[in-house]
């Protein structure tokens, strides 16, 4: 059952959402809106770059962190963003993320992985996309997105209890952690 306005509140209030910092106008009819920090992973422009998805280092050259009020995403730029709330689920809470539809309308594609799974806590990084033929300036604090919630039953290992939870308590904006894949539940 994906929650609506009053369930989204009531949600927070017994603690089975905790949204920090929550600014209770963000709630939507079946959502609640998120803002963009001001941390950014920016690939760096390297011609004969190779980028292993196996090997951390490779990942981690690969990107420059930028701390800024502002950002200019170039056409068929992909960078990586984070949103300034932290969200803490409880196991019977799944969230949903998708962009919002006046940035999709400017040609801004916010997630490529827009699943957030029980027991999950942490800031949201968001892959961001520019689809047009021309650059778009972002800016810290503006609602980029939204997170929608669904119950369900308790799952018996929340997301940050399993080995695999590589995210759990991610603070600003994380690259990806694939390569540590190899362990394996």
């Amino acid at each position: 059952m994906i929650l609506v306005d009053w369930q989204i509140k009531d949600a927070i209030d017994r603690g089975d959402i905790k949204i920090e910092p929550f600014t209770e106008v963000n709630i939507n009819p079946a959502s609640i809106d998120f803002t963009l920090s001001n941390s950014f992973l920016v690939p760096i422009k390297c011609d004969n770059y190779i980028l292993d998805p196996f090997h951390g280092p490779s990942i981690s050259n690969g990107f420059n962190l930028e701390k800024r009020e502002w950002i200019i995403i170039e056409s068929g730029q992909f960078i990586l963003a984070s949103t300034v709330e932290k969200f803490s689920l409880n196991k019977n809470v799944t969230g949903i993320v998708t962009g919002k539809s006046s940035i999709g309308r400017v040609g801004i594609f916010i997630e490529n992985a827009g699943y957030v799974d029980n027991g999950f806590c942490g800031d949201i990084t968001l892959e961001l996309f520019n689809a047009l033929p021309y650059s778009i300036k972002l800016y810290s604090g503006m609602k980029i997105g939204q997170i929608s919630f669904q119950v369900s039953q308790h799952c018996n290992k929340g997301y940050g209890e399993r080995k695999s939870s590589k995210y759990h308590n991610q603070s600003g904006v994380t690259g990806s952690m694939y390569y540590k894949n190899k362990v394996i539940d």
